[in-house]
């Protein structure tokens, strides 16, 4: 029953410390005039204080620790990347220590539940920044329990993290970057538990399991059961802020009296919606399907279905797709420079398209769409067109995808018409072919009939977060 941060590291210079067999009891938000420090009444979606277990270094072993009834959350891993005052000081040291980037010692077997916050790793309460360990030294997680914790479980914030045995009920409801599980950035969930209500609270609420972002998340082996309470009660949601990488999946899953598994983007957000690869057949349409939001539930077109794609009784809003999807970027640069303001016009085979001047989300200088690479025909092939007054403004154009399922045949096609006359084309690593086939044919090759342009990439890569391709023309 205490005001601000309970179990306290300070300055991010404590590490080799252990916490095991702790209790942690109403942790109560302080006046701001009274608070110790900022973290202790910060608020946010991501990121709440206080906290009754504050992390500024990773390096420390946290086993068997409890926290209940929290204001905030129950534990914040809220690394900054250095030591802060006095430590800095006083430890010379301490100087070339980044609790951000610091291998976590140990945290198995901790439980939090009736607070407003379970598990944290943001630094920043908008989910910006956060706890990034290496990707050669992934933090791992062990045996987390969390109920009746809140609109957010955990949210994890950057990558590298793998979450396995964690057990999640009673937590998260619907609504923009909220959900059981949030999850901004590549990570993994795995041989885990979600349950929408449980015996332990009542009424039955609204929840979402998994809040979707766009970069790669990957739950396997995870039971969720009992999202069905109505449509907005959803298994996967995709959250305002998805930028459309193609990377998030799951294998080897099961559902139990859970009918809405998507719930895509509502027309209010402007933002785009994220896809999910069902690698091994979870949801019992084959392996390798995809599932992706119809144009009723998304706010634009920028994720291209195909004829093969039918809408499925799962629930309503979605199609299952047969088909690998990644995402496919093009860029103008001036010198290394990305242009924002180019109003540029992108169409695919079926003649929808749409005009975007800047970027998915209003301040990324690219323009970036779904497509299907292992369709039939034209149906992974892209026109783009950009104003006049870009060719002369610019001097190079980037053409990219990225974010997909690695395989054979994933190539893109790229069509850039109203080339100017004047535009010469030079300095590229692709392969200059003769003819509109040739290029079909030859993947990393382009040609260039009169005003318009042809390009033809492939996605390469083994692992989902990283399979990309990245080729540019210059003039």
């Amino acid at each position: 029953n205490h005001l601000g941060h309970g179990y306290f590291l300070e300055d991010g210079f404590e590490t080799g410390n252990v916490f095991d067999r702790n209790l942690a009891i109403r942790t109560h938000k302080p006046a701001e005039n009274v608070a110790l420090l900022p973290s202790d009444t910060q608020g946010g979606k991501a990121s709440r204080g206080p906290s009754s277990f504050w992390i500024s270094n990773p390096d420390n072993t946290f086993t068997n620790n409890v926290a209940v009834g929290s204001d905030g959350l129950g534990f914040w891993f809220d690394t900054e990347d250095k030591v802060a005052q006095p430590s800095l000081n006083a430890f010379p040291e301490s100087g070339s220590v980044n609790p951000t980037t610091t291998p976590l010692g140990k945290f198995d077997d901790n439980l939090v539940h009736s607070s407003s916050m379970g598990l944290s790793l943001c630094s920043e309460s908008s989910g910006h920044k956060g706890y990034q360990p290496s990707k050669q030294a992934p933090a791992v997680y062990n045996r987390f329990t969390a109920y009746n914790a809140g609109d957010g479980g955990i949210w994890p914030c950057q990558d590298n993290h793998v979450f396995n045995d964690f057990r999640m009920l009673d937590t998260g409801k619907p609504g923009d970057r909220t959900g059981t599980f949030v999850s901004p950035d590549a990570m993994t969930v795995q041989n885990s538990l979600f349950v929408a209500n449980s015996k332990l609270t009542s009424p039955a609420q609204k929840r979402v399991a998994v809040g979707m972002y766009d970069q790669g998340v990957y739950f396997k082996n995870v039971h969720f059961e009992g999202y069905n309470f109505t449509s907005d009660s959803s298994v996967f949601q995709a959250n305002g802020g998805s930028q459309q990488f193609a990377s998030s999946r799951i294998e080897n899953n099961t559902f139990k009296d859970s009918p809405f598994i998507y719930r895509g983007l509502p027309a209010s957000f402007s933002n785009l919606n994220s896809i999910v690869h069902d690698v091994d057949g979870s949801l019992g349409f084959g392996p390798n399907s995809v599932i992706v939001p119809t144009q009723s539930s998304r706010s634009d077109t920028r994720i291209y279905t195909t004829p093969e794609c039918a809408a499925v009784a799962l629930n309503p809003g979605i199609y299952l797709c047969p088909n690998s999807f990644a995402s496919m970027d093009v860029w103008v640069y001036d010198g290394n420079t990305p242009l924002k303001d180019e109003e540029m016009t992108v169409r695919n085979s079926q003649g929808v398209e749409f005009t975007s001047g800047h970027g998915p989300v209003g301040v990324i200088p690219w323009v970036s769409v779904l497509v299907p690479l292992n369709a039939q025909g034209t149906n992974r092939e892209l026109t783009y067109i950009l104003p006049a007054d870009t060719w002369t403004k610019a001097d190079r154009v980037r053409f990219q995808i990225d974010r997909g399922k690695p395989g054979p045949n994933q190539v893109a096609y790229f069509i850039v018409k109203d080339v100017p006359s004047t535009v010469k084309f030079k300095g590229t690593n692709m392969k200059l072919v003769n003819s509109v086939d040739s290029v079909k044919a030859t993947a990393n090759s382009w040609y260039r009939s009169g005003s318009t342009l042809y390009v033809a990439i492939k996605l390469n890569g083994t692992e989902w977060a990283e399979t990309k391709a990245d080729e540019s023309i210059e003039w």
